[in-house]
């Protein structure tokens, strides 16, 4: 009986050891840091050369900058900010925690954003180039530097032409909104039960969105490169 146990005993170790190896090994890289300074991947300090994986939390200090390349998208985040980066069936969602994101795309599936309760995308399948600021939970201020973009909250979904800033106000206090020329507004009717969240946007006007210039051009003209 004695020898029997050992036998079995014997048999799960050499099981557990054959498949420890497998237990510490991490999923594929998300995408790699092209650039530092003063961020943190995960609460650890980031560095040139560094590797994203699927559910990092990336940060920046009050003066810091990240940018991170991910296939065919790249984005850039600027002081005071944060995202969780996450994988998609075709590329890569970057979820705004604060702060601003610019990013850009080779095509519709390499790259959304999270803001909030707004989900952005490229409107159709070419290069885009956009940028983010999480004002509060209820206000966003989105650019479309090149391609037009979708942003999409609950049932609703409206866009974002090139060359425009918007601000997009999450189910504002005011069911009215502000009025005035560039405001979109969509009525809709509502059920006596439940709140739907709703989306306004409002065009700003040209010259007065801060709008941060930084490399993308070489990604979008050559998305197969290294």
């Amino acid at each position: 009986m004695r020898t029997v146990v050992r036998q079995l005993l014997a048999y799960v170790v050499s099981v557990a050891l054959l498949a420890a190896p497998l237990w510490g090994v991490r999923a594929a890289p998300l995408g790699v840091v092209t650039l530092a300074e003063r961020a943190q991947i995960s609460a650890v300090p980031a560095a040139t050369g560094a590797t994203v994986f699927d559910g990092d939390t990336l940060s920046t200090d009050t003066v810091g900058i990240l940018r991170v390349r991910a296939g065919a998208a790249q984005f850039q985040l600027f002081p005071s900010s944060a995202a969780v980066v996450t994988r998609t069936s075709t590329g890569i969602r970057a979820t705004l925690r604060a702060g601003t994101v610019a990013w850009s795309s080779a095509n519709a599936g390499a790259m959304e954003m999270q803001a909030s309760e707004a989900r952005l995308r490229p409107q159709g399948n070419v290069p885009t180039q956009a940028q983010v600021t999480l004002l509060s939970p209820t206000e966003l201020l989105v650019t479309a530097r090149r391609g037009a973009l979708e942003i999409t909250v609950g049932e609703e979904t409206q866009m974002v032409p090139e060359a425009t800033s918007y601000r997009v106000l999450l189910s504002p206090p005011d069911p009215q909104g502000p009025q005035g020329a560039g405001t979109k507004q969509v009525e809709k009717k509502t059920k006596p039960a439940g709140h739907k969240k709703k989306m306004i946007l409002v065009l700003v006007a040209a010259g007065s969105a801060p709008i941060i210039a930084w490399g993308v051009h070489e990604l979008v003209e050559s998305p197969d490169r290294p």
